[in-house]
């Protein structure tokens, strides 16, 4: 058994092999390309893209917008050449639900923020399924980020 001292220690060093912690010169990312590491110096790389329609917060109007989920957050352009996003929801201390009932539309789900709630929608299941499976793991691994910081400072 660990000491007191040994624990948050030995919690780092398996969360740094998993890829969900950072140390002083890497971000660890673990999606799709396994692990990865990315020295800060360098843009994080894109871990999922594509166009998702999103409720407008101004009007309740549906659009059609180009996502890109990097770093902790989830950019929507109204192109993908865009290099300006219209708007960024930050996934630290959020939630994802499904949200067909909701929305009153199929493939839909809400992403809750602790400033604003996001209502979208995929244009099919499987969409729906990846978009869904990808932002419910990052916003898990931001939080257990979280924990690790929150751990490290206990050092």
């Amino acid at each position: 058994m660990l000491g007191d001292t040994e624990q948050p220690l030995k919690l780092k060093e398996r969360w740094l092999r998993q890829g969900v912690a950072n140390s002083d010169k890497f971000l660890f990312t673990c999606h799709d390309t396994g692990h990865r590491h990315v020295p800060f110096s360098q843009p994080l790389p894109c871990e999922k893209e594509g166009y998702l329609t999103k409720k407008g917060e101004v009007g309740g109007l549906w659009q059609r917008r180009f996502m890109r989920l990097t770093g902790t957050s989830l950019a929507y352009f109204k192109q993908p050449s865009d290099t300006t996003p219209r708007g960024t929801i930050e996934l630290q201390g959020s939630e994802v639900f499904t949200a067909d009932e909701k929305t009153g539309k199929k493939f839909s789900f809400e992403v809750k923020t602790p400033d604003r709630d996001f209502l979208i929608h995929a244009d099919n299941r499987s969409e729906l399924e990846e978009w869904f499976e990808v932002l419910k793991s990052k916003v898990a691994r931001i939080s257990l980020y979280a924990i690790y910081h929150l751990l490290d400072s206990m050092n």
